[in-house]
């Protein structure tokens, strides 16, 4: 009765210490993913990621799943509330721009979002504000641009500079 007991009290540390490293390593990740080189003009304190400008870049294949909950521009950063599944690894988000303007008034641009989970398998639903420099795809002529996120042309987003 009494190694039954030890038995059963050795199982709950065990698991009261693997649930603890969970909870260090998901906030960890967290900090991680919002270890960027900071911008002057980060809106309040966010963190501001460089947005790079590829002519040859293609949509990623091996994007892993996210939603993006909203998106707005604040001076010349665009600022994403986005959603994914975690908590295990350091996450990354990239956002890329081929340059490619679609002739309209204003110009318009797609802007693609890839994010990087590096193989979690946890099931945490994780929610990170994120903040992108989108200085680098202005138009060369204008003061304005409309600019859609992965091809997303319902949820258009004006850029004014």
């Amino acid at each position: 009765m009494k190694n039954l007991l030890y038995c059963l009290l050795l199982a709950a540390c065990v698991a009261a210490v693997g649930c603890k490293k969970k909870k260090e390593i998901a906030s960890t990740s967290a900090v991680r993913m919002e270890e960027k080189k900071e911008v002057a003009e980060a809106p309040k304190n966010l963190t501001v990621n460089p947005l790079v400008v590829d002519g040859n870049y293609t949509p990623g294949e091996k994007n892993d799943q996210f939603k993006i909950l909203d998106a707005k521009i604040e001076g010349d950063s665009l600022i994403l509330n986005v959603q994914y599944g975690g908590g295990c690894e350091n996450h990354t988000f990239s956002l890329f721009s081929n340059n490619m303007y679609m002739k309209s008034l204003p110009m318009q641009l797609n802007l693609f979002l890839e994010h990087k989970g590096n193989n979690d398998m946890c099931r945490a639903l994780l929610t990170h504000r994120i903040a992108f420099d989108i200085k680098a795809c202005r138009p060369p002529s204008g003061n304005q641009l409309r600019i859609s996120i992965n091809g997303d042309r319902e949820k258009m987003l004006d850029y004014k500079f």
